[in-house]
């Protein structure tokens, strides 16, 4: 499986999470990190292989 970036709009999408639940788990490291694109630190995208893991690992708590 090729890994590829993903903005947050789509991360957004993916989790049907909102980005300051997104921000929280972050913080307290309950969500994958993102990548900074350029170094601003304004342009901001997440490993697509992450973010399909923590889905993944979403379905074991919840079952």
């Amino acid at each position: 499986m090729t890994d590829r970036f993903i903005s947050q709009k789509e991360v957004l999408a993916q989790t049907s999470l909102s980005r300051m639940t997104i921000y929280r788990m972050r913080q307290d490291g309950e969500f994958p990190a993102p990548v900074y694109l350029n170094k601003n630190r304004t342009r901001v995208a997440w490993r697509e292989s992450e973010v399909r893991q923590w889905m993944e690992s979403r379905l074991s708590v919840t079952h």
